[in-house]
């Protein structure tokens, strides 16, 4: 009987410093957030919860955004052409072309 470590999945099991670094600084940052949260809930009371859900449904807003500019006009560098083909189409006067 095989387990799952004798089988070859071509993956290698090895961590390099910057994933080790990224996965540090997601930890700092994942706990001084809910610390800092709580602080600020227990100051502010219900407040702090409305706003923090005011800003997620912003978060989520702005992404879905951002998805139907990547659907509308895909590009390999999207942040940089975007601009320029919405400048290029109002010097035009006309509407960006959906292609």
């Amino acid at each position: 009987m095989s387990t799952a470590a004798d089988q070859d999945t071509g993956l290698k099991r090895s961590l390099r410093q910057r994933h080790m670094t990224m996965i540090s600084l997601g930890g700092v940052i994942g706990a001084g957030l809910f610390v800092g949260s709580g602080a600020v809930m227990n100051q502010t009371g219900p407040a702090a919860v409305v706003s923090y859900l005011l800003a997620g449904a912003l978060v989520v807003l702005i992404m879905r955004m951002l998805g139907e500019m990547a659907g509308a006009n895909p590009a390999t560098n999207p942040s940089a052409r975007w601009p320029r083909h919405r400048e290029r189409a109002s010097a035009r006067g006309t509407q960006p072309s959906r292609t």
